[in-house]
């Protein structure tokens, strides 16, 4: 996994993050891989520059290249690659209005360094890129009537009960095929575990006719803009501002939210890779809280100063 990004001085940066297991994590995705090469000689040739491990146990490691015949065999392979952005849009976003923000002063400098931006890269295709989940939990402050929400649920969901003794099962069942549309449902009050499938397709174009069709099909806009907006009534932004809805990447943590105090855990499948470039492609950005990539590049090994 790679990192290339050529300054102004002509130095670039090569960063490969792994896991216990062989994980991968990024902020970027590449679709090419003819740059992975070059790399992969160098880290084997040599020791890298830094080596740690953060608190997740996640080991980081990064090589400093300064050799531009080197740069120029990393860089090379993607120049003619279209680049998806699976983390980091407001970052992005962020950078562009800074460096058009500068040139509107007069800055006239292609080299300058606002006219940069630091990505991580990685394959579409590397076994290694791992996207978790991001379960949903409404707290205490949220009123849900259970049985009248199971009732609205079971109009455009199939229902599917597990005993609260069977969370292996349930998460088996939930995870099972890949199927779309899928979601586990712990409430307050209930006492099974509830999985629901989606049924009825044209729900989505009732609640989330304002989205592109390519982002109301995905299971995050299916269980924030259906389940959480149109059933229960949740604006999931202003909710998660407030604390009514909490985020978590641990299916231990959602079943057992619950017994905690919560109000209901709603588990969902991840995302696949080929979503995010879909979303990409057609121009329109992942919603909020629906990739999390791991395990995530540790903040702070590599900086861009804006200094002149």
């Amino acid at each position: 996994m790679i990192a290339a990004r050529p300054s102004p001085s002509g130095a670039s940066v090569d960063a490969s993050s792994e896991a216990e297991g062989g994980g991968t994590t990024t902020t970027g995705l590449g679709a090419g891989v003819g740059c992975e090469q070059p790399a992969e000689e160098i880290a084997a040739a040599r020791p890298p520059d830094i080596d740690v491990r953060d608190d997740a146990n996640v080991r980081h490691r990064l090589w400093l290249l300064t050799q531009p015949s080197v740069i120029a065999r990393i860089c090379a392979p993607l120049a003619e690659e279209s680049i998806v952005i699976a983390d980091g849009h407001h970052r992005y976003e962020t950078a562009l209005a800074y460096a058009e923000e500068r040139r509107a002063q007069g800055g006239d400098d292609a080299d300058a360094a606002y006219n940069f931006v630091l990505m991580y890269l990685t394959s579409m295709n590397h076994p290694g890129l791992v996207i978790l989940p991001t379960h949903r939990v409404l707290s205490k402050a949220v009123s849900i009537d259970a049985p009248k929400f199971i009732a609205q649920l079971q109009q455009h969901f199939s229902l599917r009960r597990f005993p609260r003794s069977a969370p292996e099962q349930f998460l088996a069942a939930l995870r099972e095929s890949h199927a779309r549309g899928r979601f586990g449902v712990i409430l307050a009050g209930e006492g099974d575990l509830l999985l629901a499938t989606l049924d009825d397709s044209t729900v989505t174009d009732q609640y989330a006719a304002h989205l592109h069709p390519v982002v109301r099909r995905l299971d995050v806009t299916i269980l924030d803009t259906v389940i959480l907006r149109g059933l229960i009534g949740v604006d999931v932004s202003a909710a998660a501002q407030d604390g009514r809805l909490a985020y978590t990447h641990d299916d231990d943590e959602a079943l057992h939210a619950v017994d905690q105090q919560a109000r209901a855990a709603f588990l969902m499948n991840p995302p696949d890779v080929t979503d995010v470039q879909a979303v990409s492609l057609a121009g329109q950005t992942m919603p909020e809280k629906s990739t999390y990539f791991y395990p995530k590049l540790l903040s702070g090994l590599v900086f861009h100063p804006f200094d002149e």
